[in-house]
């Protein structure tokens, strides 16, 4: 049994009216014991500085939601969501993988820009759930041995930005 949980300290569906924040740092550690899916967890902090990510793209995700009409909305939302934040990181995101007796921890990582665009369709008998279909913006971190390169570069566009405040 996989339990899917997510730990946000801001929801990217409403962040829109968050003091500006719009890229967020996303994790996934999915958690094997003795070959055997134990857990996973997805793990969102805002990110408005991060320098490792490359160049963002915009990824499509269907999918469907496992659950009855009785099924609160938010609920249905929340496990779209999940199930979107889940599959990007796994298709896209930057992966490792660590080791340590039975126990192997495989973790994705990437930047979001937010809001997630999520759209859920009306209940469908047929597919057991509501199917839905989301929009990321999404970019994998770089590997390691480009974080130098990215935070020069990063640092002389802050100087550029900094010097040109002055004359506006």
């Amino acid at each position: 049994m996989v339990v899917l949980s997510l730990f946000l300290f801001a929801n990217p569906l409403q962040a829109k009216g968050l003091s500006g924040i719009k890229n967020y740092y996303i994790r996934l550690d999915h958690q094997f014991i003795s070959h055997k899916s134990a857990s996973a967890r997805v793990t969102m902090v805002p990110a408005e500085n991060e320098f490792r990510a490359e160049n963002f793209s915009l990824v499509l995700i269907e999918g469907t939601v496992k659950a009855d009409r009785q099924t609160a909305k938010t609920a249905i939302a929340a496990m779209a969501q999940k199930e979107t934040f889940a599959r990007v990181l796994q298709a896209h995101g930057l992966k490792s993988v660590q080791a340590q007796g039975q126990v192997t921890t495989i973790s994705y990582e990437g930047v979001i820009i937010s809001p997630a665009d999520i759209t859920i369709s009306t209940y469908a008998p047929t597919q057991g759930g509501y199917p839905f279909t989301a929009g990321v913006k999404f970019s994998a971190l770089a590997f390691p041995d480009r974080w130098e390169t990215l935070k020069l570069e990063y640092n002389i566009r802050q100087i550029l930005n900094d010097f040109f405040l002055l004359f506006k």
